[in-house]
């Protein structure tokens, strides 16, 4: 189970605008992640790659 909460803050625009650019590519690094996983699974016959391998 994944928790979460719900924290309020203020921000500058710039700031606010730089933290979406991080959520962004935090995005892309899971998306290649998960790419790589999908691809190693479907040449290993199934098999799924451990966390140290991705």
């Amino acid at each position: 189970m994944i928790r979460a909460k719900r924290v309020y803050f203020q921000t500058s625009k710039t700031n606010l605008q730089r933290l979406f650019a991080c959520n962004r590519e935090s995005a892309k690094v899971w998306n290649d992640c998960l790419r790589h996983a999908k691809a190693y699974h479907l040449q290993h016959n199934g098999k799924w790659i451990n966390k140290s391998a991705l």
